[in-house]
């Protein structure tokens, strides 16, 4: 499905044999044939339309967060809370 992988969206509409590096590994993908896009209903894409809103808004919300404020982090404290989680104190 189109979208579903960015990095194989330039080949799949294309027919015959591909040079493409897929998990760091040197791969050939052959398309045989190329079907058409289709509509589908509602009720069978419902839960991916809602989840791909989802994290359109949170990624939006966490964009505005961090415009407005600053995050930073105490390493000593977090060593010293770390250490006491291992037990090492």
């Amino acid at each position: 499905y189109q979208g579903t992988k960015p990095e194989l969206d330039r080949y799949i509409r294309k027919r015959g044999s591909h040079n493409l590096t897929w998990n760091g590994m040197e791969s050939v993908m052959a398309v045989n044939k190329v079907y058409p896009g289709e509509l589908l209903p509602l009720d069978e894409v419902r839960q991916e339309v809602i989840a791909d809103y989802q994290n359109y808004l949170e990624e939006k919300w966490v964009g505005q967060l961090k415009k407005k404020y600053s995050v930073w982090v105490n390493d000593k404290l977090l060593e010293e809370i770390r250490e006491k989680l291992n037990g090492k104190r």
